[in-house]
């Protein structure tokens, strides 16, 4: 069985690119997920097919 994407990725999740841009998980299909930049999730809409995050990260602020 392979390993499904969808059971990591999740909504208000926050995540950064590869080149350091931080996106915000605001909905996630069967196939894909719907992210919007920055923290707060207030900026450009965009699309990610889910088995395509490798090199991504999972922004985690310091508390």
């Amino acid at each position: 069985m392979a390993w499904e994407k969808s059971e990591v990725v999740s909504v208000d999740d926050i995540w950064i690119s590869p080149r350091g841009t931080i996106y915000r998980i605001v909905e996630v299909g069967i196939h894909q997920a719907t992210m919007r930049k920055g923290v707060h999730g207030e900026g450009r809409k965009s699309f990610k097919w889910l088995n395509s995050f490798d090199g991504w990260a999972v922004y985690k602020e310091a508390s």
